[in-house]
């Protein structure tokens, strides 16, 4: 088997490791059964048909969206059919709360696809108006490349912006470019930047001198980091094939990277050492904090870095890096998010959220089959699911 089918079989069998909770059927129909919980509708937006051709890949759909409103969330379990997509009663009269243009039964909002047919979505970002994803289901060749794309937030036409002959992971966006690291088939693993709007102006702006399976991409204000293997590496926004500099090789084995503005401290979730890496660049230090099995995601604000692990959800303190375990005992986090009190995150199969301070556990969302990544912004999460191949919302 190849390098990059290995790498995309061992994902997927990660993400797929827990048994599901929920069991149902996701297809270009105009019913969705939902389960227990809340689950995404069908918006008809499709994206990559398997046999991309540019642009073309994907296919135009109408979506309904609004994201007007002030944010609610809720949680409560239900069963029932939605008929019709998208047009499931959007915010309509049987429905006394806002749920920002989602589709709403019952007085529970429902998540709603954004976009569809991807194959192995899993790294996303967003920014302004739109969501920005990385697939890496297709065979990484020119002849069936991984597309680079973005959606907007309300819904809408799904926008190729790179079409990668390798294996794109990470994603990240500023005010003007979008930049993505990638595994290509010789082993070469590269970082990639191209304009948000159109992806004109595609750029290889780094490379790393050893393939060690990168993964998670962060920026601060002129820089990247690139996250692999055992290291994290480091990279001029405005380079051009640069091997750049590493902030740290003393790790097992990364997943995800967040970076202080000023680029001070990097914090690496090592899935290897089951530990939060702080590296500190101004002592050239690297110290490794045990928050327990398999970290694969990291955010950070100005008090705190938040982790999703294999059991649970770990808040460190960035003074002392004191740990507390916010959602213990769970089969496995996949990605993590956060707003000023509240932080997000993806299991295999639904969407949760918990206060900074810890408390309560809401579930927002299930049905999924293998969460993905997770971002947010003032009214919605974002999500991605590698298996049901999809982009969706669901309001906080």
């Amino acid at each position: 088997m190849r390098r990059n089918e290995k790498t995309v079989h061992a994902l997927r069998a990660a993400l797929l490791a827990a048994p599901l909770s929920v069991v149902w059927l996701f297809a270009c129909t105009s019913d969705v059964r939902l389960g227990d919980l809340t689950q995404p509708v069908d918006t008809g937006q499709d994206g990559q048909d398997g046999s991309p051709e540019g642009a073309s890949g994907h296919d135009d759909g109408a979506v309904v969206g609004d994201s007007s409103g002030s944010s609610d969330a809720h949680d409560a379990s239900f069963d029932g059919l939605v008929e019709g997509g998208s047009d499931a009663n959007v915010d309509g009269p049987a429905c006394a709360i806002d749920c920002h243009g989602n589709p709403c039964m019952s007085n529970i909002c429902l998540p709603l696809v954004l976009a569809k047919n991807l194959k192995t979505p899993l790294y996303l970002a967003a920014d302004g108006p739109d969501v920005f994803f990385t697939e890496m289901g297709h065979l990484g060749t020119v002849g069936d490349p991984n597309p680079v794309s973005k959606v907007p937030k309300a819904g809408g036409a799904t926008v190729t912006l790179a079409m990668d002959d390798g294996f794109p992971r990470g994603i990240a966006v500023d005010a003007t470019t979008v930049y993505w690291n990638d595994a290509a088939e010789d082993g070469a693993e590269k970082v990639w930047r191209a304009s948000k709007v159109d992806g004109t102006g595609v750029v290889l702006t780094g490379r790393m001198p050893a393939p060690m399976d990168i993964q998670g991409i962060a920026l601060s204000a002129n820089t990247i980091y690139a996250a692999s293997g055992t290291e994290v590496r480091y990279f001029g926004k405005t380079g051009t094939m640069s091997f750049g500099a590493e902030s740290t090789n003393l790790l097992v084995h990364v997943f995800g990277v967040a970076v202080t503005t000023d680029n001070s401290f990097v914090y690496a979730a090592d899935l290897g050492g089951s530990a939060l890496g702080i590296v500190d660049a101004v002592g050239a230090t690297t110290t490794p904090v045990v928050i327990g099995k398999q970290p694969v995601d990291v955010v950070i604000d100005a008090d705190y870095a938040f982790v999703a692990t294999g059991g649970q959800v770990v808040r460190v303190s960035l003074v002392d890096q004191t740990t507390l375990a916010l959602v213990p005992g769970l089969t496995g986090a996949v990605g993590v998010a956060i707003d000023t009190d509240t932080v997000y995150f993806t299991t295999q199969n639904d969407v949760r959220k918990v206060p900074k301070i810890g408390g309560a556990v809401t579930i927002i969302a299930t049905g999924l089959s293998a969460g993905g990544r997770i971002v947010a912004d003032a009214t919605y999460a974002f999500y991605s699911d590698s298996a049901l191949g999809i982009i969706a919302r669901v309001p906080k």
